[in-house]
């Protein structure tokens, strides 16, 4: 069964293709939908383009709309700044988190262990890694970011 936020539509005669919106004011129109299902989305910027922000409002949006569960890894801030940051911007992730519909992944430390670390085919080493397939309080994810 599909989630909620997910819009098949056809591309070409032949070929499908499933669409998870964003819930992001404005950019699912300019996405054709929304981000490709099953897909990586590299979000790129020099510090301060929102990187963060945008993926933080595609979780939350999903959490809060769509019930859809999801993790936020993160590379640059601890949990604590990350959660008071984002309340300032309307976005509850403390209760989503208490209502196992979100996780925090505080994975600062990894950027200190390069060797360790790895994007294809995920396991992000340091202290990080694993910390969600061990931590039972971790929720079953539809939605992932690691910032």
């Amino acid at each position: 069964m599909e989630s909620m936020s997910t819009k098949i539509e056809k591309v070409g005669p032949q070929i499908s293709s499933s669409r998870v919106k964003s819930g992001i004011p404005g950019l699912d129109p300019l996405l054709d939908g929304g981000f490709p299902a099953g897909k990586v989305v590299l979000i790129l910027g020099e510090p301060g383009t929102g990187k963060t922000i945008l993926c933080s409002q595609y979780l939350h949006w999903g959490a809060s709309q769509t019930d859809e569960k999801g993790v936020y890894v993160g590379m640059n801030e601890p949990k604590p700044r990350f959660i008071a940051e984002m309340n300032d911007l309307g976005m509850d992730f403390a209760r989503l988190e208490k209502d196992h519909r979100f996780a925090y992944i505080d994975a600062t430390e990894v950027r200190r262990i390069p060797e360790q670390a790895k994007v294809g085919r995920i396991p992000v080493g340091g202290a990080g890694a694993g910390a969600c397939e061990s931590n039972r309080s971790c929720p079953r994810r539809n939605r992932q970011t690691l910032a």
